[in-house]
């Protein structure tokens, strides 16, 4: 069971880094950023924003999530 969970992870980080690699060949997104570590960070904050909504899901936490992510990659 945990091979494919962490299959499914891998699989899901890679189509974020493949997202952000887009993103700086387009100019969207600063060329500086490493896009497997910030890869990495964003499938770290969706599954810590899954298990929050499981246990309590207040719209000002995802609001200041999202904002601070925003600011990340700004």
């Amino acid at each position: 069971a945990m091979n494919i969970v962490r299959g499914t992870f891998e699989r899901m980080e890679s189509v974020l880094e493949a997202t952000l690699v887009e993103g700086q060949k387009k100019g969207e997104l600063d060329g500086a950023l490493d896009p497997k570590a910030v890869a990495s960070m964003l499938l770290a904050i969706l599954i810590g924003i899954s298990v929050l909504a499981k246990v309590d899901s207040p719209a000002a936490r995802g609001k200041r999530i999202a904002l601070a992510v925003a600011a990340l990659l700004g």
